[in-house]
């Protein structure tokens, strides 16, 4: 199965990605630093377009970020 990975998706241009890429049926691992805006944002995608999404709540701007996050995806 394949996903999207989308960064800064619970605002803004990541948010409206996420939502694009939601209604073409596209699974989704979002990231962001809001847990609670991932959260409520993972919801409303699996109600209205019902894809598996799943979501990382990391600050991109430190150093080991690339790290954690491919660790995420791999498991």
């Amino acid at each position: 199965m394949s996903f999207a990975l989308i960064t800064g998706a619970s605002k803004g241009i990541g948010k409206a990605i996420a939502m694009e890429l939601a209604q073409r049926k596209i699974n989704l691992l979002l990231i962001a630093r809001s847990t609670p805006l991932l959260e409520q944002l993972s919801q409303d995608i699996i109600t209205k377009y019902n894809i598996e999404v799943y979501y990382l709540s990391v600050d991109l701007s430190t150093n080991t970020a690339a790290e954690h996050v491919y660790e995420w995806c791999v498991q």
